[in-house]
């Protein structure tokens, strides 16, 4: 997967291995090479390090399925790529979320 934004001057490429790559300018300095990110989609890239913060991909404004917020929840629940918290229990990572454990 390759992208770029002509307005941002930036551009990302993630591998068929899943590494994220992220070049030209980059919160104002210039990346002249492919810089290996701790991303895991170049979404991130974009969102995090092009000025103004853009995406690459195309809006849809139709509706689509919408979940319900428990169902959001169940889908996010041990999930390695969202979790900013880690609990290892019997041998097994169990995956959360902080500002969730503060609400309850």
């Amino acid at each position: 997967e390759i992208a770029a934004c002509h307005s941002a001057h930036t551009s990302a490429a993630k591998t068929q291995g899943g590494h994220v790559y992220m070049w030209g300018q980059c919160r104002g300095q210039s990346v002249v090479l492919p810089h290996l990110t701790h991303f895991s989609c170049t979404d991130d890239v974009f969102a995090c390090f092009a000025t103004p913060a853009v995406t690459w991909r195309l809006l849809s404004v139709e509706p689509d399925d919408h979940l319900t917020v428990a169902e959001s929840l169940k889908r996010e629940f041990d999930n390695p790529n969202t979790a900013d918290l880690k609990f290892l229990v019997d041998g097994k990572y169990i995956y959360a979320h902080k500002v969730l454990l503060k609400i309850r």
